[in-house]
């Protein structure tokens, strides 16, 4: 999992690949793996100002998960 964020979160200016991101966020399901997940994003926050793609590309993949999660549960006081 690690080496997922890691690919989703990089310094690149790519795109971060939504199937990616949808492995991340289904494995948000599970306790362990969501814990593991908050973990490693923020150490990923943890970054110098010139590595501003990093956070930038956090946040994103944070926006993609609650997304996801008010799309297939419907939970929309999350966006409010």
């Amino acid at each position: 999992m690690e080496r997922k964020i890691k690919q989703v979160t990089s310094n690149s200016a790519e795109i971060a690949d939504s199937a990616v991101l949808n492995e991340i966020a289904d494995a948000t399901n599970d306790v362990e793996q969501y814990e593991e997940i908050m973990t490693i994003t923020w150490e990923r926050l943890d970054q110098k100002p010139k590595d501003w793609r990093i956070i930038y590309k956090v946040f994103i993949s944070h926006l993609f998960i609650l997304f996801l999660i008010n799309h297939y549960h419907g939970f929309s006081f999350l966006l409010d």
